[in-house]
């Protein structure tokens, strides 16, 4: 089914997907240079893994690009950014792949100044998101309190 309408997802949903993360590049260099911006190294694939998903489907419904730092790979390690169209949504996000030391250290500096942290993080959500907006964690990490004020504040 879907190679009977290839041409029209190159054309109308691959091409303009590129260009508009080409259009990007400059923006990136004004304000994050170090990362890599590239129409066809930042964009994912319309194949879905299936190997481990319940969703057997086998092709996305949505395009998404991952700008990486320069030189490291797609979504192993380090910080990035993600954003992912589809009909009538618009999903971005930074995110930080920190390894498991470097998590606990930031999960131990955040619960041990969690007032500063509350300060900062409820401006930047007053600047920017909504309160719906906000995703509640499902359960608190390995050695961290549940019913810790930053768990689901």
């Amino acid at each position: 089914m879907f190679h009977a309408h290839k041409d029209e997802y190159e054309e109308f949903i691959k091409f303009p997907m590129q260009c508009f993360i080409a259009s990007m590049q400059p923006h990136f260099a004004d304000f994050a240079p170090q990362f890599d911006v590239h129409p066809k190294r930042s964009m994912f694939r319309i194949y879905r893994d299936t190997r481990f998903s319940k969703d057997k489907t086998p092709y996305k419904t949505h395009m998404a690009a991952h700008f990486v730092l320069r030189g490291k790979p797609k979504g192993f390690e380090g910080s990035g950014y993600y954003l992912q169209i589809a009909p009538g949504i618009l999903h971005r996000r930074r995110h930080l792949h920190a390894d498991n030391d470097q998590l606990k250290k930031i999960r131990k500096a955040i619960a041990e100044r969690s007032k500063e942290f509350l300060v900062i993080i409820n401006k930047l959500l007053r600047q920017n998101l909504s309160r719906h907006q906000r995703r509640e964690t499902d359960r608190p990490p390995k050695g961290f309190d549940p019913i810790h004020p930053m768990m689901n504040g």
